[in-house]
């Protein structure tokens, strides 16, 4: 018996991105699209030499596009358009299957926090431990986790006068093997 099915391309969307500065395209950079509402998946593009991309395989829906896990080193993470908090980003829609074009990114200059956590008793290393860095004035941050050796290190920061944290009374997300991610208090 015969089964006979069609497979959709799925919808795309599409951008460059360049360095605010400069205007001039950077590569290599991967840029994330996941549904706006609650992010149940999620598909990525990388820039070519031009600073091109294009993210395919999108069901219809609206999407929140960013390059936020592996931000370049020097740059600062990014919504579209151009912002740096992740509740300002604009919905790009894709409907039909269609594409979304000209979602491109101006990334700004960003810097990194890092350091250690440390018992203040024992002055032992604390591994796995969950660290969040805000801005003190403003919305968005990140967060990653502590290495065996208790040390930490959050990029792709915006210029900006940070709040540290490594809240031992709140739940750990670190403990659950979960990866570095972005924290919106």
């Amino acid at each position: 018996e015969n089964i006979d099915f069609t497979v959709m391309e799925g919808g795309k969307i599409s951008g460059r991105v360049t360095d605010a500065g400069s205007g001039l395209p950077i590569e290599n950079v991967q840029v994330k699209a996941g549904p706006y509402d609650d992010n149940w998946y999620e598909r990525y593009g990388w820039s070519n030499a031009q600073g091109y991309f294009t993210i395919t395989g999108l069901l219809d829906d609206d999407f929140r596009v960013a390059v936020e896990n592996q931000v370049p080193a020097g740059y600062a993470q990014q919504y579209y358009p151009d912002t740096f908090d992740h509740n300002s980003a604009w919905r790009v829609n894709i409907s039909g299957f269609g594409t979304a074009t000209d979602i491109n990114f101006h990334l700004e200059p960003g810097g990194v926090i890092s350091g250690y956590v440390v018992d203040d008793a024992s002055g032992q290393p604390i591994a796995n431990m969950n660290i969040s860095a805000g801005p003190r004035h403003d919305r968005g941050g990140r967060g990653t986790c502590t290495d065996d050796q208790g040390y930490y290190e959050l990029d792709g920061l915006i210029y900006a006068e940070y709040v540290v944290q490594a809240p031992a009374d709140t739940y750990n997300w670190c403990l659950d093997n979960q990866p570095p991610h972005d924290v919106y208090p």
